[in-house]
């Protein structure tokens, strides 16, 4: 991990970082009055290099770098998709006519967020819509040693960023090896085009 990579991690521990840790702490917040720690946040990818990045492989799927529209930085990640209910996405054997969408990143070497306790990053979305699907977006983290975690981003404003900072359920986390922002084509309609701009 770096100072400046992406995600932000925030932590619900009541003790310090570790020493090894302490380089990466970069932000602060106390969700309870009473907490006694502030939350430490660290980053792990703020999309300034998309080498790690790229899609599920499906053709209404595209990724590519947005350098005018951003939130933090040089850039973002641009996750372009255009809706077709004719194109099969295969999965284990099975066909289906409205798949998911997605791009994904599989870190190497896993990360380990077992002290970890949320994420938080932000989202501007463009749409041949007037409004977009109350389920608009997805994001899952998958473990190594089995487990995740996902979160439905709701429906998302067209035209403007919205900041999420979700919180973990408790699961599994020391060897993540998998996330991915992903749409459901069932949840549009077809011919449907939609952009979601992810950065820090």
């Amino acid at each position: 991990m770096c100072i400046r990579d992406m995600f932000y991690i925030e932590t619900t521990m009541r003790r310090p970082l570790a020493a090894g840790r302490r380089a990466l702490l970069i932000a602060a917040f106390m969700p309870l009055a009473a907490a006694v720690w502030a939350e430490p946040m660290v980053t792990i990818d703020n999309m300034e290099d998309l080498a790690a990045w790229h899609t599920g492989g499906q053709s209404e799927a595209r990724l590519s770098a947005e350098r005018t529209i951003v939130n933090e930085g040089r850039q973002a990640l641009r996750f372009d998709v255009k809706i077709n209910h004719r194109a099969d996405e295969t999965i284990e054997g099975q066909k289906y006519p409205k798949g998911w969408p997605r791009v994904e990143r599989n870190p190497i070497p896993p990360l380990d967020l077992s002290a970890v306790g949320g994420i938080a990053f932000d989202v501007y979305t463009l749409s041949s819509r007037t409004a977009m699907p109350g389920s608009s977006l997805h994001i899952i983290l998958r473990n190594a040693g089995g487990g995740g975690w996902s979160s439905n981003l709701g429906q998302l404003p067209i035209g403007e960023w919205k900041h999420f900072r979700l919180g973990f359920s408790g699961f599994p986390r020391d060897s993540i090896e998998h996330w991915q922002f992903f749409l459901s084509e069932s949840d549009y309609a077809d011919g449907d085009e939609a952009s979601f701009i992810i950065d820090s």
